[in-house]
């Protein structure tokens, strides 16, 4: 009798050990899978910091580009005035006409050269982005994909006013020669 409750509480004993054994085993599993998670949860918080910072050095360029884009705005809108006015006054003031129209002249040429700087650093910036982002640009819903959207549409803007400046030069150009 005493046996046989000895072997009872031996094989109950061994039964809740390999019962035990075996839930420690789960939980080592567990803990190494919220651990190998944990470092991926880091790893992933890093990259997060690094698009936070590549994105905030992104929206300085484009209000850099935006404050460019606006100052060159400004200045071809008053040269297309001011080549309005001298081309009326021209008829009557041929000598100082000539020289408005050269100083206006000038000016467009270097409005020219600071497009084409503007649109070089345009055309560096976007490609610094995809380069940096290739794996995002699919999707448009991004902050990134947002970002390539507004560059392409200041891109375009860039050329429009590109184009302008050339119809204002071809302008100028035809006052020139016609005097």
């Amino acid at each position: 009798m005493v046996d046989d409750i000895i072997a009872g509480w031996a094989s109950e004993l061994e039964a809740r050990s390999a019962s035990f054994t075996k839930h420690a085993a789960a939980l080592a599993e567990w803990d190494a899978v919220i651990l190998s998670n944990r470092r991926s949860l880091l790893a992933l918080e890093q990259e997060v910091r690094k698009v936070l910072h590549a994105q905030e050095a992104l929206e300085r360029k484009l209000a850099m580009l935006d404050t460019h884009q606006r100052g060159i705005h400004e200045t071809l809108t008053g040269m297309e005035h001011e080549a309005a006015r001298l081309a009326q006054e021209e008829a009557g003031l041929q000598d100082e006409g000539t020289r408005d129209r050269d100083v206006l002249y000038a000016r467009a040429e270097r409005v020219g050269a600071q497009l084409a700087d503007l649109g070089a650093l345009l055309h560096r910036t976007v490609a610094d982005i995809n380069a940096n982002t290739a794996a995002s640009l699919g999707d448009t819903d991004s902050p990134l994909g947002k970002v390539v959207r507004i560059l392409n549409n200041n891109l375009q803007a860039l050329a429009l006013i590109d184009a302008r400046t050339e119809e204002a030069r071809v302008r100028l150009n035809s006052l020139r020669a016609s005097r």
